[in-house]
């Protein structure tokens, strides 16, 4: 802000985005970067819409319509990718394109929930006998794939589904909840506050992420920071944010997933699965990310800085 102005913004301040964007915000955004020449900072999550080479609106500097990577490529001063995954992606779409483009400096993103207590108990669920699943209820997050699991192993501790549940994933839902094998041994979870989270984390007897496109994988993280042994996807970067402590298997191999499941069922065998996770998992804290967004921000303001 610039002294004894009421103006949050002074010409050549760099504005971060750290969130995913709405298209509706775009036609503010590019008269406030004119009006103010500012420069802005994207953080980067994956490309799962862009437009096709030729769309008359990549050569349009006002456009307004854009998916948000596309808006990104065009207004970025910076851009901030939350894995190596998506760094390349974005560098390969940059060259499908023919574009320089801006800056890319992938960052590191924690992997532990704020907070240090136990957390709250979500009834119904026994510590040690339940696993958990989270994300979103979509089509590309493959719970689909949980429920042939489950449906194929009935003696399978509960499972626990935490995440908002999308339109497309309605049907789903109602398959499970119309199941009589089903309904009692698969819980959605949709509106879960972090204490309530948190609770899960620690008392899962171990997860399982079995998406088939992600920048990341926060639940993969998230669970290995916890202690908690992950069957996770081999796709797209979710090694990445497994660090190859979780168990990797392809997210369409049933066979793999049910001998996996069966498996941490032992008591013995989850011990010393969570004990090799305990022995190499990495924690990434927020702080870390935190200091590569600076550390970008200012090897890109101030280039002979390093």
């Amino acid at each position: 802000m610039a002294q004894g102005s009421s103006d949050p913004f002074a010409p050549g301040d760099t504005i971060l985005f750290s969130g995913e964007h709405s298209r509706h915000d775009f036609p503010r955004l590019i008269a406030l970067k004119r009006e103010k020449r500012l420069h802005f900072a994207f953080v980067l999550f994956d490309l799962l819409q862009v437009l096709e080479n030729g769309d008359p609106r990549l050569d349009d500097p006002e456009a307004a319509d854009l998916p948000q990577t596309d808006f990104m490529v065009r207004e970025a001063a910076l851009i901030l990718p939350i894995s190596h995954f998506s760094s390349a992606e974005l560098r390969r779409h940059l060259v499908r394109r023919g574009l320089a483009g801006p800056p890319i400096a992938p960052i590191r993103l924690a992997g532990a929930l704020p907070g240090t207590g136990p957390g709250r108990a979500v009834p119904g669920f026994v510590p040690d006998r339940f696993v958990l699943c989270v994300g979103d209820v979509v089509e590309r997050k493959n719970h689909a794939l949980l429920l042939r699991i489950w449906r194929h192993l009935p003696q399978a501790p509960p499972l626990a589904i935490v995440g908002r549940i999308d339109m497309e994933g309605n049907a789903l839902v109602y398959a499970v909840r119309s199941n009589r094998s089903l309904r009692d041994r698969i819980c959605f979870l949709p509106n879960l506050d972090d204490e309530a989270l948190l609770w899960l984390y620690r008392n899962c007897r171990f997860t399982v992420f079995a998406s088939r496109l992600e920048g990341f994988g926060l639940p993969v993280a998230e669970s290995l920071a916890y202690g908690k042994p992950c069957i996770a996807s081999s796709a797209a970067a979710i090694p990445e944010a497994g660090q190859g402590c979780a168990i990797s298997l392809d997210p369409d191999d049933d066979a793999a997933w049910c001998e996996a499941v069966q498996r941490l069922a032992d008591d013995q065998t989850v011990r010393a699965e969570a004990a090799r996770v305990a022995a190499n998992f990495r924690l990434i804290s927020w702080q870390n990310t935190v200091d590569d967004i600076i550390d970008a921000l200012v090897a890109v303001k101030h280039p002979q800085v390093r």
